[in-house]
């Protein structure tokens, strides 16, 4: 019986398989375009970052106030009632729901008009405000860095006034003669911080990246149409 001999596989390189060599080749002999490309991205970048109006953006976070401010009212309540109060759960409550309630105000067109009109070099400002659980994100942007701060602080301050008054209203609706501070209905969680809008630096990297990525995908294309009309021609 004659025994089959088993050749050794030979390497070779597979068809499907990408040469990084011969791809980076290439690329570098198409260097000229990817730089011309990569070059306009950067100008397009510079462009919008420069030409674009510059504005400041303040942002600060506030908490719910801590439940030791409520003391006042929880002992009022307790006086007024004839059952036992859960001091701690009444204290919970108030400290939300005033949370609650800044909030309202301080996206209530009203309460920002009302601020405008009484503060008026502050009327090229636009606030923002963004609520998640016992927590408000309040964002001021205004043309000018130092205005942009003033008047986070004052729009703030506006609406902690109107929740003060609205607060004490209901207080003394139900019996409760407390009084609370306006600064006290809220924690300032994160200090305010101010960036610069249009980020110049962010844009002119994503101009460069952007540019770099489109002028190789270009040349790529254009590698793609010249093998094929070489093996056509």
């Amino acid at each position: 019986m004659s025994e089959k001999q088993i050749s050794p596989l030979k390497p070779g390189r597979n068809d499907d398989e990408i040469d990084l060599v011969e791809l980076v080749q290439k690329l570098w002999a198409q260097k000229f375009i990817i730089l011309f490309i990569t070059f306009c991205g950067v100008v397009s970048a510079a462009g919008y970052a420069y030409l674009t109006p510059q504005k400041f953006e303040s942002k600060t976070i506030l908490a719910a106030p801590s439940i030791t401010t409520f003391a006042p009212f929880v002992q009022d309540v307790k006086v007024s009632s004839d059952s036992t109060v859960d001091v701690l759960g009444v204290a919970l409550k108030l400290s939300d729901n005033v949370m609650v309630l800044l909030s309202r105000n301080l996206l209530a067109p009203a309460t920002q008009a009302a601020f405008i009109s009484e503060n008026p070099s502050f009327a090229g400002c636009a606030s923002a405000i963004s609520q998640t659980r016992n927590k408000v994100v309040v964002s001021v942007t205004c043309p000018d860095k130092g205005d942009s701060l003033l008047a986070l602080s004052g729009y703030i301050e506006h609406a902690s006034k109107i929740t003060a008054q609205e607060f004490q209203s209901l207080m003394m609706a139900v019996g409760v003669k407390s009084s609370i501070k306006a600064r006290e209905f809220y924690s300032v969680e994160s200090l305010p911080s101010t960036e610069a809008m249009p980020n110049k630096k962010l844009i002119l990297a994503l101009g460069l990246v952007l540019g770099g990525m489109l002028g190789v995908f270009v040349a790529l294309i254009r590698n793609v149409f010249i093998e094929n009309r070489t093996r056509s021609a």
